[in-house]
C-alpha cells in the first residue's frame, strides 16, 4: 500500500476549514505526508477533479448546495478509480446512509467518531493500492501476451491451442505442417480430424486420460494427418494454458528428430546444484512458487523448513575453503537420507538448505525436523584424517490460504532459523506471529541497554551534511545528523532506532545528548576562529519537555556559545499537531538568541496559515517533493508555491533531498536559497566541505 514514505494527494469537500485541516491531521498523525486541498463548490470540484490525480476524497455530507449523489457523478464522469468516504451527523437519516453505500460511497464516519477515519483510510489505501497494481499486473499481462503471440508466430515450433478438442489458435509452423494457409481453415475443426484414422482409438484414449489426471506435462507420439489427407510421424507435448483468461490446452508438435529424453536430461542439469547434486536455487523458487500458489487457493498445504548449518565461517576457516566444500556434500547426502519420499530438498545458499514438505500436519514436520536436527548433530564428517562434527539450526514456515508469497515465506522462515541460532544453535523453532510479538517486546528491552550504553560510553555519533548557499553566501553550515553504532562499528539509521527510543521516552535525553555534543564542536571551531553553525532536529517529545528552556539557557551560558549558531528544527507535521506549545517552544527559542527552522514543510492544508502562526526563521522543503521534482510538475508546481510564499513572507527556503545535477538547477532557477543532499555531499563524520559559494 501507500507508505509513510508517499505523498497522499487528499481532496476534502467541505465548507468548514476546521474540520478539513481535522481531518488532514488525523492522516498525518498516521505517518502519512499528506497533500491537501479543500473545496466546497461544484466547479471547484470538477476543476480539481480535471486537474490532477486524488489518492482520496472525503466529502462532508452536510453541504447544503451538493449532495452526496452529484459528487458521485462527478466522479463517474471524470473515470477515475478514487474512493470516497463521507463524513455525516449524528443526525443523520440511517436510510440516506444505506443510499450513500448503494449509490458507491466507500465508507460513512460518524463526525462524533472521527478517529474510525483512521482506519478507514489505511483500508482504503491498501485497497487503492491493490487496483492499482492489478491495472498494471493485467497491462504488464497484456503486453506479455502480444510479446508472447509474436513469438509464437515467429517460433519454428508447431504451436497450438485447443480446448475440449476445437482449434482455436495454432502459429505458422504449425498451419504449414498441416497444410493449412489460414487459421481460418482448422479453427473450430477437432483435433481428432488432424490425426491418422488408424491412432483415433489409442489418441481418445490418452485424451480421457489426460483430462482425467491433475493437468500437467504429457507426450503422446502418434502420426498426424494433413488436410490433403497424407501423413507424418510427430511427437505431441501438451501442457495447461490459457488464452486471454480461458483455460485450455498448449500442443505443441515436434518431428521425429526431437529428443525427449536428451532434452529431460539436459533440463535436469540445469535445475541441480553443482556441488551437492540436490535441486538449486532457482528450480528452488520455482517449487516454492508452485507450492504457496497451491497453498493460496485451497487445494495443497505445504510446509518450508530452512536449515542453516551453525557458525559455517569457523568450519570454513578450520577445515579451508576446499575442504569446506566437502563438508556442505556430506552434509547434504546426510540429510537426503531422511528426506527421500517426504519432501523435496534444495541446496538454497552456501551452507542454507530448503526442504519443501507438502500436506503433512505441524506435528509431522516437526518430528521430521527434529530427526534432520539429531542426523547432522549425530554425523561425522571426515575430512582426510580429521573428524569433524557440525550442527544445524531449523526455521520452519506453514504456507496455508493466507500467505502473502514466496518472499515473505522464505523470510518467516529464516526468521525463525535465526531465532535458533540465536538462542546457541542446533535447535528447531517454528515461526509465529504470536512470538514474532515477544520477539519485538524482548528487542525493546534489549534497545533499552544498548541506548544506555550508547549515552555512556560513546556509541552515539553525529555526522554532518552541508547546508549550502545557492546565492553565492559562503557561510559555514551543516545539518548535525544522529546516527547509533553496531557492534562492528557500522552506522545504525535513526529509521530503525527512533521508534523504539520514542517507546522508551527517552528521546528527550536522546535530544539532549545530541545538543551537548553539537555544541562541544561548535564551541572548538568557534574557538579556532571558524563561525559554524548546526542545524539540530527536535523530537515530538521536547516540544512538551517544559524543562527543555531552562536547561538550554543554562547550557549556553556554561559552553559560552554564540546562541545564534544553533538553528533548531522540527517536523510541520509536529508543529501543526500543537500549535499553541509550538508557539512558546519557538518564542522561548528565539528569545534565547537561537534560531528555528520548519522540516518537512509544504504538506499543510494551508501553508499561508501556518506561517501565519509559527514565526521561524527557515523552511525546509519536504524531501518527498524534491526526490522527484524533474518528473513530477505537480511537485515543481508545489516547490513554486512555496519559495514564493516563503519570499513574500521573508523566509529562506533550503530544499533536502537533493541527489542530481538537473534537481539543483531546477531549484536554483525557481529561487531556492539553500541545498542540501547527497549531490552535494553525503552525511560525514568530518566537517570537511568546502564552502567556496560556488556550487553550480
Amino acid at each position: 500500500m501507500l507508505t509513510p514514505k508517499d505523498i497522499v494527494r487528499l481532496l476534502i469537500v467541505d465548507a468548514s476549514f476546521e474540520n478539513a485541516e481535522m481531518v488532514t491531521n488525523l492522516l498525518r498523525n498516521m505517518g502519512f505526508a499528506v497533500r491537501a486541498s479543500r473545496v466546497e463548490e461544484e466547479e471547484e470540484i470538477r476543476e480539481a477533479l480535471e486537474g490532477q490525480a486524488w489518492d482520496l476524497i472525503v466529502c462532508a455530507a452536510t453541504l447544503p448546495q451538493l449532495r452526496v449523489a452529484q459528487m458521485l457523478q462527478m466522479l463517474a464522469q471524470s473515470e477515475k478509480d478514487i474512493p470516497l468516504i463521507v463524513v455525516v451527523d449524528e443526525k443523520t437519516d440511517p436510510d440516506d446512509i444505506d443510499e450513500m453505500y448503494a449509490d458507491g460511497v466507500r465508507d460513512v464516519v460518524l463526525k462524533s467518531r472521527l478517529l474510525r477515519l483512521q482506519y478507514v483510510v489505511k483500508r482504503e489505501l491498501r485497497d487503492l493500492e491493490s487496483r492499482r497494481a492489478r491495472r498494471r499486473s493485467e497491462m504488464v499481462l497484456g503486453e506479455s501476451e502480444r510479446r508472447a503471440r509474436a513469438l509464437l508466430e515467429s517460433s519454428r515450433d508447431a504451436v497450438g491451442y485447443v480446448h475440449e478438442g476445437m482449434h482455436l489458435y495454432a502459429n505458422r509452423a504449425y498451419l504449414e505442417l498441416f497444410g493449412c494457409h489460414d487459421l481460418d481453415e482448422i479453427e473450430g475443426m477437432p483435433l481428432l480430424d488432424m490425426v491418422a484414422p488408424e491412432e483415433h482409438s489409442r489418441f481418445k484414449t490418452f485424451l480421457r486420460e489426460y483430462g482425467a489426471s491433475e493437468g500437467g506435462k504429457a507426450q503422446l507420439p502418434l502420426k498426424g494427418r494433413k488436410l490433403d489427407g497424407s501423413t507424418f510421424r510427430a511427437t505431441l507435448e501438451f501442457t495447461p494454458a490459457s488464452i486471454e483468461g480461458e483455460p485450455c490446452t498448449q500442443i505443441v508438435i515436434r518431428d521425429e528428430a526431437y529428443n525427449p529424453a536428451a532434452e529431460e536430461k539436459i533440463k535436469q542439469a540445469q535445475q541441480r546444484d553443482v556441488l551437492t547434486g540436490l535441486f538449486g536455487r532457482s528450480h528452488c523458487f520455482e517449487l516454492m512458487e508452485e507450492a504457496v500458489s497451491a497453498a493460496r487457493v485451497g487445494e495443497k498445504e505445504s510446509s518450508l523448513l530452512y536449515i542453516a548449518l551453525d557458525q559455517f565461517n569457523r568450519v570454513r576457516i578450520r577445515v579451508g575453503i576446499g575442504a569446506s566444500d566437502l563438508v556442505i556434500t556430506d552434509v547434504a547426502r546426510t540429510l537426503q537420507q531422511y528426506c527421500d519420499e517426504k519432501g523435496v530438498l534444495a541446496r538454497f545458499g552456501d551452507e542454507i538448505f530448503i526442504l519443501l514438505v507438502a500436506q503433512a500436519s505441524d506435528e509431522q514436520v516437526d518430528t521430521l525436523a527434529e530427526q534432520l536436527r539429531q542426523a547432522v548433530d549425530q554425523h561425522l564428517v571426515e575430512i582426510g584424517e580429521r573428524s569433524i562434527n557440525v550442527t544445524c539450526s531449523i526455521g520452519l514456515c506453514r504456507m496455508g490460504e493466507n500467505t502473502p508469497g514466496v518472499q515473505q515465506v522464505l523470510e518467516r522462515a529464516h526468521k525463525a532459523c535465526v531465532k535458533a541460532q540465536e538462542a546457541g544453535g542446533n535447535r528447531v523453532e517454528r515461526y509465529s506471529p504470536v512470538a514474532a510479538d515477544l520477539t519485538d517486546q524482548e528487542k525493546i528491552k534489549q534497545w533499552e541497554i544498548r541506548f544506555r550504553e550508547a549515552m555512556d560510553k560513546d556509541g552515539f555519533r553525529l555526522l554532518y551534511q552541508p547546508v549550502v548557499s545557492l546565492h553565492g553566501k559562503t557561510e559555514e553550515v551543516f545539518e548535525a545528523l544522529l546516527r547509533m553504532t553496531d557492534k562492528a562499528g557500522g552506522y545504525i539509521s535513526p529509521e530503525e532506532f527512533l521508534g523504539p527510543a520514542a517507546q522508551l521516552k527517552l528521546m528527550g535525553e536522546i535530544d539532549r545528548w545530541v545538543i551537548a555534543k553539537a555544541s562541544s564542536v561548535l564551541r572548538d571551531r568557534h574557538q579556532a576562529g571558524q563561525p559554524t553553525r548546526f542545524f539540530i532536529k527536535l523530537s515530538d517529545f521536547s516540544i512538551h519537555d517544559k524543562n527543555l528552556l531552562p536547561w538550554l539557557e543554562r547550557h549556553l551560558q556554561e559552553n559560552q556559545l554564540d546562541a545564534s549558531s544553533l538553528i533548531f528544527e522540527i517536523s510541520e507535521n509536529s508543529a501543526l499537531n500543537y500549535l499553541k506549545r509550538m508557539q512558546q517552544l519557538i518564542g522561548g527559542i528565539r528569545a534565547l538568541g537561537c534560531r528555528f527552522a520548519l522540516e518537512h514543510f509544504g504538506t499543510g492544508l494551508d501553508m499561508s496559515n501556518c506561517l501565519k502562526h509559527l514565526d521561524v526563521d527557515y523552511l525546509k522543503i519536504n524531501g518527498a517533493f524534491i526526490e522527484n521534482l524533474l518528473q513530477e510538475e505537480e511537485n515543481q508546481t508545489v516547490v513554486k508555491t512555496i519559495i514564493d510564499m516563503a519570499k513574500e513572507a521573508g523566509k529562506p527556503t533550503i530544499a533536502e533531498f537533493v541527489s542530481d545535477a538537473n534537481t539543483l538547477a531546477l531549484l536554483w532557477q525557481f529561487g531556492v536559497d539553500y541545498a542540501q543532499g547527497h549531490y552535494i555531499q553525503e552525511p560525514n563524520e568530518l566537517l570537511s566541505y568546502e564552502f567556496s559559494g560556488d556550487i553550480q
